[in-house]
């Protein structure tokens, strides 16, 4: 039996060779349909619910016109002995087929035939399982095909390369496969076995999610997820079916990620990753050190001060060469903090070093206003700031006094591109 995409119809195999139609509100039959000379074993539908697809024990395939109720082109001949799966491709383009290639007499010689659904034609064959291959399923992206086997495996197959992934082998050898299920997020696989047993499987690994369902009963016959994915539906052959909080197991296994949408979490994660920072950000070679030849104001003696090509901080906020790729504007450094003032100023908005308090004392020169905020007079105290990591170095008490002997007449400035200095200084401790 199969339950369309809308929820409306039924569609059932009989053991008479007749495939029928069933309304679920008034539970009678809209249609059947024959054609096939033995039991039909397999019943599909397509993603749109526009077609029925059945596979028999006579070898055959054959697809069912729900509107037109008649048969769509002429039955498939597999080439199985009996067909025991059969399912559409979420595009609807090719069916796989699978079941016994050869009579119970013989050895068993079991394969996978993927067709092309509007011409009949054969596509691929898989070959792999051992035994009968008694169920199917496809991923909801189609980019892979699942069996199950009564060898008592699972594989994935790769549908670009028709090759062979991963199997999946858990259970008593001696059971058979009898149903799978893949969730509507398809990241969750289940299996139903003949041992009374059904396993969880993680779709992104190939690992069991759980320990076995465990059933009193002699088999799992058939398994099903709700529209949610957060409940299953056992059937079994005690004639009675049983409901699995799908949820509550897959938090218990520390796997609560498995429920949601793997696409929407990556899309959330690309969002936010690639997310732009302000921009007013500091060029990357702002504070870029050099090895000390000579300048008058080179960090040589300080004892966290590395060596770099290139020229002083304070040799290039007055001595700018344009030859310097990262500056944001074609004079220098300097022009770049000027600009970010006057935008400041503009928008009547503070600009903060990211991260960092700006709660800055920065003394002036000795003979000038100490503090460009505090116009209050006091006595000369050593070079300091508020911040907890540390002092401010000689090089930076002569940087800020040579930038407010540049730009007397903007304390704002100096004040600014101290700030600047202290908060390199912090980042290198």
């Amino acid at each position: 039996m199969a339950l369309s995409p809308d929820g409306k119809k039924v569609a059932s195999g009989s053991k008479d060779g007749t495939v029928r139609l069933w309304d679920i509100d008034t539970g009678k039959v809209i249609v059947k349909w024959t054609g096939h000379t033995q039991v039909v074993l397999s019943v599909c539908w397509s993603q749109d619910g526009r077609r029925v697809l059945s596979g028999s024990e006579d070898g055959t395939v054959r697809q069912w016109d729900v509107e037109n109720r008649k048969t769509m082109i002429e039955p498939i001949v597999t080439g199985h002995e009996e067909v025991l799966a059969t399912v559409y491709s979420p595009d609807m383009t090719m069916i796989a087929t699978g079941g016994r290639d050869r009579p119970w007499t013989k050895l068993p010689d079991c394969s996978i035939q993927i067709w092309d659904a509007k011409t009949g034609k054969l596509v691929a064959t898989l070959k792999g399982h051992t035994w009968e291959v008694s169920c199917l399923a496809w991923t909801k992206d189609g980019r892979t095909l699942i069996s199950g086997s009564y060898d008592s495996s699972l594989r994935t197959w790769n549908t670009t390369k028709w090759e062979q992934t991963a199997v999946l082998v858990e259970h008593t050898s001696c059971h058979f496969v009898n149903a799978i299920a893949i969730s509507p997020n398809g990241r969750i696989l289940t299996s139903a076995f003949s041992d009374s047993t059904v396993r969880l499987w993680n779709l992104d690994n190939g690992q069991p999610i759980s320990s076995p369902l465990q059933h009193n009963t002699h088999g799992v016959s058939c398994v099903s997820f709700s529209a949610d994915g957060k409940r299953l539906v056992t059937g079994c052959w005690d004639k009675n079916a049983y409901s699995w909080d799908v949820a509550v197991i897959v938090r218990e296994a520390g796997l609560d990620d498995l429920l949601s949408d793997s696409k929407a979490n990556k899309l959330a994660l690309h969002s936010d990753a690639t997310r732009r920072l302000p921009d007013h950000r500091i060029p990357r070679d702002f504070f870029d050190r050099v090895p000390s030849d000579g300048s008058r104001f080179s960090a040589q003696n300080h004892p966290r001060s590395s060596e770099s090509q290139g020229s002083t901080l304070l040799h290039r906020l007055f001595h700018h060469s344009p030859s310097n790729a990262y500056d944001t504007s074609p004079s220098s450094p300097l022009k770049w903090v000027q600009a970010l003032l006057k935008r400041r100023e503009q928008s009547s908005e503070d600009t903060e070093l990211q991260g960092r308090s700006q709660v800055v004392e920065v003394p002036y020169a000795k003979g000038k206003r100490r503090n460009a905020c505090a116009r209050e007079k006091r006595k000369t105290k050593p070079l300091r700031q508020d911040y907890h990591c540390g002092q401010l170095t000689t090089s930076q008490a002569q940087c800020h006094s040579a930038i407010h002997n540049n730009n007397s007449g903007s304390p704002t400035l100096a004040t600014a591109v101290s700030s600047l200095l202290l908060a390199h200084h912090t980042c290198h401790r």
